[in-house]
């Protein structure tokens, strides 16, 4: 009980009230390693806490909803799996668009340019924000999803919806580096999750769509900046 309690804690306080620090901190660096940073202090962090989850619910790494949960008119009619794939599909052709249309890739990139302070730039920063994508995927659907949605109807008894609406808000406050906009677009994709989660009956679907949501930012235009420099002589 202890240990659900703290877990709670760290998801609906701790990395809200944290984020404003480390999204000044990325700001203001000139610390030339400092997204790299980020991206392994947060993969680091996320796969903790969600071991922490896995050891003290025990729940089977694809959180598996408990059967009153599912919801059933979904499930059944292969509905949510529709949505999943034309998601995924959308994502895909999203990703081809922008590779191959200027207009549309200076779009991205204008789009994208209030989040340069935390978007990858050079080689090794994009290798680790593919890493913190895929993290992203299965850990913070294991601890918001998963975990926190559960928390709500078995600790606090909030009903279906209550839960899911209040584990939304706090997946959209963890990115509050993106804006107030940020907060409610992430907000808004955490319901989604959740449908697929509730219509699917475990977090697979949810995982997969989470990390190729993040990994398409790979696809966009690299923002000004330039290419990764040479090493110097001797490194």
């Amino acid at each position: 009980m202890l240990t659900r309690s703290l877990l709670a804690t760290f998801l609906i306080l701790v990395i809200p009230i944290s984020d404003p620090w480390t999204t000044r901190w990325l700001k203001r660096s000139t610390d030339p390693a400092k997204k790299v940073k980020a991206y392994a202090g947060t993969s680091l962090i996320l796969w903790i806490a969600s071991m922490a989850v896995w050891r003290a619910e025990r729940p089977g790494v694809l959180y598996a909803v408990r059967p009153e949960d599912v919801v059933k008119v979904l499930a059944k009619s292969g509905f949510v799996y529709g949505i999943a794939a034309g998601l995924i599909a959308a994502l895909m052709i999203q990703a081809l668009m922008i590779r191959r249309k200027p207009k549309l890739a200076a779009a991205a990139q204008r789009q994208m340019k209030k989040l340069d302070f935390f978007l990858p730039v050079t080689a090794r920063e994009r290798a680790w924000f593919g890493v913190v994508s895929v993290t992203a995927g299965i850990c913070e659907e294991t601890l918001y999803r998963g975990f926190l949605y559960h928390y709500f109807r078995d600790t606090w008894h909030w009903g279906l919806l209550l839960a899911v609406v209040a584990s939304s808000v706090v997946f959209g406050l963890a990115h509050g580096y993106q804006g107030v906009s940020g907060i409610l677009g992430t907000g808004a994709i955490g319901g989604l999750l959740a449908v697929l989660y509730l219509g699917t009956g475990s977090l697979l679907t949810p995982m997969i769509f989470h990390a190729l949501l993040d990994l398409r930012i790979l696809t966009f235009p690299v923002p000004d900046g330039g290419p990764e420099p040479p090493p110097a002589a001797g490194s």
